[in-house]
C-alpha cells in the first residue's frame, strides 16, 4: 500500500449520552484502518469529583486496543462511564504515547441533557498527525 495524505492522521471517535444533567461516555464508535496498522492502544481517565484529579478508569491501568476498552466499560462499568471530564490518551504498539486531549464533557451537556425523561447520544472525533516513524510503516 502507498501512503497517502489520509494515512498520515489518525482519528478516534467517542460516543458520549447526556441523561438528566450528567455525561456518560460509552467507549469507542469504531476502529480505524490506520489505527490497526500502528497497532494504535487507548486509555481513558475521568476527573474524580472529589479530589479534582484525573484517575485512570479502574480495567484500563495500561493502554490497551479499542475493543479491549469497550469490553472493560461494557463488563467492568456496565456500559458507560460517569463524569465531567476526561482525558483520552493513544499510544503506539509499543505503549509510546501519540496523543492525548481532555474533554469537559460537562460543558457540553445540550439542553435536552438535563431533561428526566430524555437520553441525548452524539459521539465527539479527534485527529491528529502520525510520527514520522509511524509513517513509514504506514507504507
Amino acid at each position: 500500500m502507498s501512503i497517502t495524505s489520509k494515512d498520515n492522521r489518525l482519528s478516534f471517535t467517542v460516543d458520549f449520552n447526556f441523561e438528566n444533567g450528567y455525561a456518560y461516555c460509552s467507549g469507542f464508535s469504531l476502529e480505524t484502518v490506520v489505527s490497526m496498522r500502528i497497532g494504535a492502544k487507548y486509555r481513558i481517565l475521568v476527573k474524580h469529583p472529589e479530589d479534582g484529579k484525573f484517575w485512570t478508569v479502574k480495567g484500563m491501568e495500561k493502554p490497551m486496543p479499542q475493543r479491549e476498552t469497550q469490553d472493560v466499560i461494557e463488563k467492568r462499568h456496565h456500559g458507560a462511564l460517569r463524569g465531567a471530564e476526561f482525558i483520552f490518551e493513544v499510544f503506539d504498539r509499543d505503549d509510546a504515547p501519540l496523543f492525548n486531549t481532555k474533554f469537559n464533557a460537562q460543558e457540553r451537556i445540550p439542553p435536552d441533557g438535563y431533561a428526566p425523561d430524555k437520553i441525548v447520544w452524539t459521539s465527539y472525533s479527534w485527529a491528529f498527525e502520525l510520527p514520522e516513524r509511524l509513517k513509514e510503516k504506514m507504507n
